[in-house]
């Protein structure tokens, strides 16, 4: 009976120490969710235009699968200033 309770006490240790870390992760990937959209949006972006440089400050996802994108140049890549900056 000892052994018993000894192996559901560690069962129990493990188990919660993998709901901590599991809550860990999906917590830093619910904080960088803007930071990887914004990544996958500059490689969707590179493949689209390649010759085209495109820059986003920001982005952030809203209520209903919106995204909100901050500081957006979009411009060739061989000229300096961007054709076109909405804040």
């Amino acid at each position: 009976m000892k052994t018993l309770r000894v192996t559901l006490k560690y069962a129990l240790v493990l188990l919660l120490l993998l709901v901590a870390v599991g809550g860990w992760y999906g917590y830093q990937q619910w904080v960088r969710r803007g930071e990887l959209i914004r990544q996958q949006i500059l490689s969707q972006a590179a493949q689209l235009a390649p010759h085209w440089d495109v820059r986003i400050g920001a982005c952030r996802l809203e209520l209903l699968n919106r995204v909100r994108l901050e500081n957006l140049s979009l411009g060739a890549r061989d000229q300096a200033r961007p054709i076109l900056t909405l804040p």
